[in-house]
């Protein structure tokens, strides 16, 4: 998905800026989506580095207040530069995405893009499903547990995956288009249910990580919306 002309500016926040949508991602499949909702804040998170934006729409998809249709945020995500070797390299995530599901391996090699097994774990106080995934495969790719070996659920839902830039092929925004920087970033997302200002807050850790062998130097990095 290349859409390149980027929304105009809204006169309102109700999230439906308009936007074009030039093609579908061959590794639309492979991304993984989840909401965090749990207390005054609705917003998505997606596997390939994008959040704050709706996957179905393409519209804003930071909502606050939770069901007010008045959203806050429209599409987000982190951007990394360095010079690698002389070279400047960057990735990007705008309205087209540099990242994919996965890892970098010890060869430089990027994998797990199409391995079910790079998603979106959640866990939550309602919902355990994922307890087992998240201690057993989640945590062999870098999610908290607790001092006792078991899930660390940080608030009153906790999200983990693994993403990176490795793959040559996801270079291709025009405000980036270089070489991979072999980035991994393995992102925590949290949420508490509880009165008080922490029921209008959301958090996010990202553990950026050099995977290519190669140190970078002058490193940049930012969260753009």
């Amino acid at each position: 998905m290349k859409p390149k002309d980027k929304p105009t500016k809204s006169q309102d926040n109700t999230g439906s800026i308009p936007y074009r949508i030039i093609s579908t991602p061959d590794n639309a499949l492979a991304v993984d989506s989840d909401t965090m909702n749990v207390n005054q804040i609705s917003t998505w998170f997606r596997s390939n580095g994008s959040f704050n934006r709706n996957p179905a729409t393409g519209n804003s998809g930071f909502e606050w207040p939770k069901g007010s249709g008045k959203f806050a945020r429209y599409a987000s995500g982190i951007w990394i530069g360095a010079v690698v070797n002389g070279d400047t390299l960057v990735c990007i995530a705008e309205y087209d995405y540099e990242y994919e599901p996965g890892y970098v391996d010890n060869n430089g090699v990027a994998q797990g893009k199409d391995d079910p097994n790079y998603r979106i774990y959640t866990l939550s106080v309602r919902d355990t499903s994922d307890y087992g995934p998240w201690r057993t495969t989640a945590a062999g790719q870098g999610a908290y547990l607790d001092s006792a070996g078991n899930p660390l659920l940080l608030g009153s839902k906790t999200m983990f995956y693994s993403y990176t830039d490795g793959y040559p092929e996801a270079h291709g925004n025009n405000a980036g288009q270089t070489a991979p920087l072999k980035a991994q970033i393995l992102q925590t997302n949290w949420a508490y249910n509880v009165n008080g200002p922490l029921s209008n807050m959301s958090f996010s850790e990202f553990r950026i990580i050099n995977r290519s062998n190669q140190p970078w130097e002058k490193v940049l990095h930012c969260f753009l919306d």
